[in-house]
């Protein structure tokens, strides 16, 4: 016997905290979706898995177990985790952040994912020697990165100054750094290419597209 907590799939606010399981199968694992009878009635409800352990803490009296696992449906462990950390940071309930990757009509299966630009080859990309002025600003917003402070800075420069170069670079140190950044795009018409720009620099294996055109 396995133990899990579940966020159950409930709109209710006074729903909103993680359920305490039996599980009788083995491979049951963080985001797994479940079956679980819920309530006075036992109703079978549809949850997501959190946490997985061997032991309980204390005694649970009248413990209910998991009925079923879907195993059409599976979120991994770093979705789970950014629904957590989103559940703290924007006071959601878990099943409002679970629903951000498993949007209505489709099934968040571990297999048969499809990456987009996944066939287009847009080869590689070398640094580009920058002018006085980029390397003057680049070594500005530098020290941030490298101080891992908070800062804003304003580019301004005119279309073809070299901006993105300097987005580029900056991405560029804090990669090396350890970190992730975002790159926001003011017009969806213009996504093609700055992919292109990125994916040449980066490779397409570290850049990750997000757009309201993909399902």
């Amino acid at each position: 016997m396995r133990y899990v907590n579940v966020a159950i799939d409930n709109s209710s606010d006074n729903t909103d905290v993680l359920y305490t399981y039996g599980c009788e199968f083995d491979h049951v694992q963080v985001g797994s979706k479940v079956q679980v009878p819920f309530g006075k009635g036992n109703k079978l409800k549809d949850a997501y898995v959190f946490e997985v352990f061997d032991e309980l803490k204390e005694h649970i009296k009248g413990l209910k177990c998991v009925e079923s696992i879907d195993e059409e449906v599976s979120l991994t462990e770093e979705m789970m985790e950014t629904c957590l950390w989103m559940r703290k940071r924007y006071l959601c309930r878990y099943i409002d952040a679970i629903g951000c990757f498993t949007p209505s009509g489709s099934k968040a299966k571990t297999r048969g994912k499809k990456v987009p630009y996944s066939d287009v080859d847009f080869g590689r990309d070398e640094n580009k020697e920058l002018t006085e002025e980029q390397a003057d600003a680049l070594e500005k917003m530098k020290s941030a990165i490298e101080q891992k402070k908070h800062e804003i800075f304003l580019v301004h420069g005119v279309t073809g100054s070299g901006k993105t170069e300097l987005y580029i670079r900056l991405i560029g140190e804090t990669l090396d750094n350890g970190r992730n950044a975002i790159v926001l795009v003011p017009e969806i018409s213009l996504t093609t290419q700055v992919i292109e720009r990125f994916m040449r620099r980066f490779g397409k294996e570290h850049v990750a597209v997000l757009h309201s055109k993909l399902s």
